[in-house]
């Protein structure tokens, strides 16, 4: 997905997160744009606890509840893994 489309996309997106989020009574919603060419994905978040789970999952930093994951294209095998990974973690912390 070009820079362009990805921003087109998340200016549609982005401000119905949060209604669905309370709609569908979830914790999190993590969406992703990701862009198989250059081999990155781009993550918007909606709720500020989605922010700290991804900056850790990945080491990244969040801004503006976009993170920026280079090298980050497949969901199967190197997002669902870092996330439940950092999941694991928060309930063994608690």
């Amino acid at each position: 997905m070009s820079g362009k489309n990805r921003k087109t996309s998340q200016r549609l997106v982005g401000p119905y997160l949060e209604t669905a989020l309370h709609q569908q009574r979830l914790n999190y919603i993590i969406y992703m744009f990701t862009d198989v060419r250059t081999s990155t994905t781009e993550m918007l978040m909606a709720v500020t606890g989605a922010e700290e789970i991804t900056a850790r999952a990945f080491s990244t930093e969040i801004q503006d509840g976009l993170a920026l994951l280079p090298g980050v294209v497949s969901r199967k095998k190197q997002v669902i893994p870092a996330l439940m990974g950092v999941f694991k973690q928060m309930i063994e912390e608690k």
